[in-house]
């Protein structure tokens, strides 16, 4: 589909005059990517995992934000008191740093009406920077940062819920 879509964009503006994805085919029996939806416990562990990184997944697991919208969302993008987050950017990354800009479509551009759980979750949370999600800095997650908080967390969710034995130090 993103291959058909640029080549579209190269014939109009007269750069190529075919559009090669018209003739790949897809084989029916090619493995797809399948996504699910999280299991009760995964959703308690999120909840109950105290971490830096789990702001992120709280705002993600109960308003359906992407990372994208996320990473630039700031606390004057929340009403607590109306329950709703509005979206109304998102981050692109020019190399690993981050960009603000529209998001992908109008239809993006939304209010996302937020359960009790995640208002009060957020009533919680230190109002100490503008964003949300700062990084240490105060600035916005780049790639990097993002990836190894939420590998740190994901690694804490494991650890304190059995999925990973904690492992002992080579030095105990």
């Amino acid at each position: 589909y993103t291959a058909q879509q640029i080549f579209r964009l190269a014939i109009n503006n007269r750069i190529i005059d075919y559009n090669h994805a018209d003739a790949v085919t897809i084989p029916k029996n090619a493995p797809q990517e399948s996504r699910r939806a999280l299991t009760p416990d995964e959703r308690d562990w999120i909840i109950n995992t105290e971490h830096k990184a789990q702001i992120a997944a709280m705002i993600m697991m109960f308003a359906g934000l992407r990372k994208g919208e996320l990473i630039p969302l700031t606390w004057a993008d929340i009403d607590l008191n109306e329950g709703s987050i509005n979206i109304n950017k998102a981050v692109e990354y020019i190399g690993d740093k981050p960009q603000i800009k529209s998001t992908k479509t109008n239809s993006g551009i939304r209010t996302v009406y937020i359960p009790d759980a995640l208002i009060s979750f957020l009533k919680n949370v230190p109002k100490t920077n503008i964003l949300i999600y700062p990084n240490s800095k105060g600035n916005m997650h780049t790639k990097t940062t993002f990836k190894r908080w939420w590998d740190s967390y994901m690694l804490e969710i494991d650890m304190q819920h059995g999925k990973y034995p904690q492992r002992e130090s080579k030095y105990d």
